[in-house]
């Protein structure tokens, strides 16, 4: 009986895996390749200040920080001074040394 429900297990994990595998890539784009604690305060930080500026756009971005402080900024903003005021923002958060922003923006092709 345990020889089944591990084998069951077992395949049922080999066809899910392509689906796993799809979702991860998906956003892959957007993240940073190395996280570490010290990235993870940097983005929380970053997120903190960004709600406190009140920025719209918040909700539809995501923000990643490695441990050397380079910032990743992806999502969809609602215009160029806003991903601009963004940026600004971001710079000025302690510990952040680089950022590299790839915002969306409706109408810019």
């Amino acid at each position: 009986m345990k020889i089944k429900i591990a084998a069951s297990c077992i395949v049922i994990g080999i066809a899910l895996a392509p689906i796993v595998a799809e979702a991860a890539d998906q956003d892959s784009s957007c993240k940073h390749p190395t996280t570490s604690v010290k990235g993870a305060i940097i983005a929380a930080s970053i997120k903190a200040k960004l709600a406190e500026e009140k920025i719209d756009s918040l909700p539809n971005m995501t923000v990643d920080s490695d441990a050397k402080g380079e910032v990743l900024l992806c999502g969809r903003v609602k215009t160029e001074q806003e991903a601009d005021t963004i940026i600004f923002f971001v710079h000025r958060v302690q510990g952040v040394t680089a950022v590299k922003s790839y915002f969306e923006i409706p109408g810019d092709k």
